[in-house]
């Protein structure tokens, strides 16, 4: 993450192999949430880096929205740009667009609430001050 804070470094990029195809030609709805899910990772990685004080925790996934445009054939380089759209006491928003590399043409959004969780315990737990402030940050960098 650069010096602002801004997610612009933090976007994931992909192509879609054959094998992420189904029979009708295009990408399946099973390789979106892969995809979307790995730029959600780069993201949360930056909020709360894997080895954080002495609690074990992590993300869990508490909603997960996706919006498909245009279908994808294999070949297409991809692009997800992620922005953080809100943060809450114990979660995290973000909305991710899927687009062409080349053309930037948009085919997809995902949406997303990440939760904050006590691996431990098994529950959630609130943001400490440094994880909010890093999320804050991408927050207003959107």
């Amino acid at each position: 993450m650069n010096e602002e804070g801004t997610t612009a470094q933090l976007a994931f990029r992909g192509v879609v192999h054959p094998w992420m195809c189904d029979a009708m030609g295009h990408m399946n709805v099973r390789h979106y949430t892969g995809l979307f899910d790995d730029c959600a990772w780069h993201v949360l990685g930056h909020v709360l880096p894997p080895k954080h004080g002495n609690v074990a925790s992590g993300w869990v996934a508490a909603n997960m929205t996706m919006t498909f445009l245009r279908e994808i054939v294999q070949g297409t380089m991809l692009i997800l740009h992620p922005s953080v759209v809100r943060v809450g006491s114990k979660s995290v928003s973000m909305r991710i667009e899927m687009r062409d590399a080349a053309s930037g043409a948009h085919y997809a959004t995902g949406e997303f609430v990440s939760v904050l969780f006590n691996l431990t315990a098994r529950t959630a737990m609130v943001l400490p001050e440094d994880v909010r402030s890093r999320a804050v940050r991408l927050l207003a960098a959107a």
